[in-house]
């Protein structure tokens, strides 16, 4: 059968005009603005003050690079055409607040469970690698060799805060979901194969005759049929959209590939119609949620076209070359595919070079400087979207800014009544974003509507050692409220244990009283209790808001150890103490009310305990805690006082306490790790956190 870009195919035609794709490419961009302004805001009597918002901006020389030393003075921001007041702005460095990866940072354990990419982030960027294995000639050992390496050049530039994932469009069980584990990154770079996939025909009626167009079948099954034939396109969209999640991060995706033979336009088939509103809804997420797709031609400047001029043996018969006037037809459509994905969405096209690792690392030095911009604009509760345009005082430079913000919405959040109300948009998701079985077709988990956070941590030991109690606390995110409003949150726990095995739902309910306050989101946290046996086990927990009718699950791994002679120490909880005049989640149980909050300002004020357990009594002797907090270069930046806790102490309950207020104060800014070290009569015990000062 000939292939898609051979002759016979209905897609090797004439490559469109540069000005007929500048004017459908300019269609496309005002498509994605909003109808019309904003009209004028009402006046406001839910919530006085201002609004903080802040954004990330980069600015580009001529030669894109990143320019440096802006003041606030050099930036102008307004918002749906008002100019807004600029009152905050830090110049990011990528190599100052991430610094290369020292041994704690690579193996110290994360605590605090979450179902959002931006939590785990911290001053990181998400990047997506997404691998056409679908368009990729099979029979092209360098086209395939290419790919990896230019895979792994990308993941060897990534920051340390970084999360990545490797996606396979068409083979989509080899994909690799977000994770900062290079080991799984490469692995999944390495399984990239082109296949040679069986081919079908997808036959629509055009103008009264039948026609054809040769595509593969991709075994994504579930999806239209057309996204079956052409998997690549809604791939595309669901990555795009799960990287739209992230807010005020750094975004991109990668995508290598030889190009696409498909036009950007409507078409008059039903297939054409269907890739063609996928990709404009991919341009317009992209575009809104800063984005930025990088198109990378592994096969460099003239590769592709040179290979498909020469014969080769395909379905057991040779198959001859193309011409060279048809080889420069078919290799240019699939260029000006890569070259208009990258300019409609921001990125930086990489075609027709062969100088892919230097045009690799200027994407990422333009990555590795920004501007942090914060300016304050009037609290606005209309539910619509708000058009964001920055500008810099200087000639000649390309300025690259988050587009808008979407307001909350008055009716849905104030409303008062039995019934909930429901909220569109639960975290800057305002836009539709594809199924969940369309992001699972990509290999990438779903979506979640609801964004949630998870810690679970053993507290107390029965005195048979036969179970322990577990402390466990869930914070829920939902868009910020303008009064005071009454939350029902309904919690499902699962417990697995090792082999997997689930043991019967709980349910549990909490309510909330939701104050407004400023930034665009609002938290709360929900506790839960419970008794396990010695053992490790993944402790789901599916939460359901009706204040926003939405749901969202969260995975917590805890381990419960197992009855012993010896002392032994817990996990290291931070928190807020129970004694200042808040409720107390866990009487009893703990000295603090836990968060799963790992970022904190100089100002707070947050106490580490680490909890002593000495089994059957006391020790025979004190126990000695020494501690250290170090940088993420590795560094000591605080040597803790060595601290004495009696014997006497573990004699009421079989445990003591460890207690030590965090001096936030005197931390540098940036990733921290706090280890503590209890030493008993004849044993010791390290434990390990790391946390973020601001």
């Amino acid at each position: 059968m000939p292939r898609s870009d051979e002759p016979g195919s209905r897609l090797a035609e004439p490559a469109p005009s540069r000005r007929v794709l500048a004017l459908v490419a300019a269609a496309l961009v005002l498509a994605a603005q909003p109808a019309a302004q904003d009209p004028p805001a009402p006046p406001q009597t839910f919530r006085a003050g201002v609004d903080l918002v802040r954004i990330d901006v980069t600015v580009l020389d001529e030669q894109h690079r990143p320019v440096r030393g802006l003041t606030p003075a050099d930036f102008t921001i307004k918002e749906n055409g008002r100019p807004q007041r600029i009152v905050a702005l830090d110049e990011i460095r990528a190599a100052d607040v991430d610094s290369p990866p020292s041994a704690w940072m690579r193996y110290a354990p994360r605590d605090v469970a979450s179902n959002r990419l931006a939590d785990d982030l911290g001053d990181g960027q998400a990047v997506a690698i997404v691998l056409d294995d679908f368009h990729t000639p099979d029979d092209s050992t360098d086209m395939a060799v290419g790919t990896r390496e230019v895979a792994r050049f990308i993941v060897d530039h990534l920051g340390p805060s970084d999360l990545a994932a490797v996606v396979h469009p068409f083979k989509p069980g080899r994909t690799q979901d977000f994770t900062r584990d290079r080991a799984k990154l490469l692995d999944a770079i390495d399984r990239f194969d082109a296949e040679q996939p069986e081919f079908m025909v997808i036959r629509e009626r055009v103008s009264g005759s039948v026609g054809g167009d040769i595509q593969r079948d991709s075994p994504a099954l579930g999806r239209d049929p057309c996204f079956q034939a052409q998997p690549v396109i809604p791939t595309l969209r669901a990555v795009t959209a799960a990287l739209a999640t992230v807010p005020q991060r750094r975004k991109a995706l990668f995508f290598v590939s030889v190009g696409l033979p498909f036009r950007f336009t409507p078409g008059n088939t039903r297939c054409q119609g269907l890739l063609y509103d996928e990709l404009r809804r991919t341009f317009e997420t992209a575009q809104r949620f800063n984005v930025n797709i990088h198109p990378i031609d592994p096969a460099g400047a003239a590769g592709y076209m040179r290979f498909i001029q020469q014969p080769r043996l395909r379905n057991a018969r040779i198959v001859p070359g193309l011409t060279a006037a048809q080889a420069s037809q078919a290799a240019h459509l699939r260029h000006d595919f890569l070259e208009t994905l990258g300019e409609q969405t921001g990125g930086r096209p990489i075609v027709a070079t062969d100088d892919l690792q230097g045009a690799i690392a200027a994407v990422f030095e333009e990555y590795g400087s920004y501007y942090l911009v914060g300016y304050e604009t009037a609290p606005n509760f209309d539910g619509r979207f708000r058009q964001i345009a920055v500008t810099v005082n200087r000639r000649d430079v390309e300025v690259r800014a988050r587009r808008g913000r979407w307001a909350p919405n008055a009716t849905d959040l104030t409303a008062t009544g039995a019934g909930p109300r429901r909220v569109t948009c639960v975290f800057d998701c305002w836009y539709l974003p594809p199924k969940p079985s369309e992001v699972q077709l990509t290999g990438l988990s779903p979506y979640e509507p609801l964004p949630l956070r998870a810690l679970a941590v053993p507290v107390a030991a029965a005195r048979d050692g036969s179970t322990t109690e577990i402390a466990a606390v869930i914070t829920v995110r939902l868009p910020p409220v303008v009064r005071p409003l009454d939350e029902t949150l309904t919690l499902v726990r699962t417990v697995y244990d090792a082999n997997g095995r689930a043991s019967p739902p709980v349910l549990e309910t909490a309510t909330r009283r939701i104050e407004p306050g400023p930034g665009e989101a609002a938290e709360y946290d929900v506790w839960s209790r419970f008794s396990l046996p010695p053992g490790r086990y993944d402790v789901r927990f599916n939460a359901t808001s009706r204040l926003a009718d939405a749901s969202g699950s969260v995975h917590a791994e805890v381990t419960v150890p197992a009855p012993a002679r010896t002392p032994a120490a817990g996990p290291i909880v931070l928190g807020k103490d129970a004694s200042e005049g808040r409720a107390d989640p866990f009487p009893s149980l703990l000295p603090v009310a836990p968060t799963t909050s790992r970022e904190f300002a100089r100002s707070d004020r947050i106490t580490a305990v680490m909890r002593l357990f000495a089994p059957g009594g006391a020790p025979e002797h004190d126990v000695h805690v020494t501690g250290t907090i170090v940088g993420s270069d590795g560094r000591e930046v605080l040597a803790l006082p060595s601290s004495m806790i009696r014997a006497d102490a573990f004699a009421a309950t079989g445990w003591a306490d460890y207690r030590l207020d965090l001096p936030l104060a005197e931390l540098p800014s940036g990733l921290h790790l706090l280890s503590l070290t209890a030493r008993f009569d004849t044993t010791s015990a390290r434990r390990d956190v790391v946390f973020r000062a601001r």
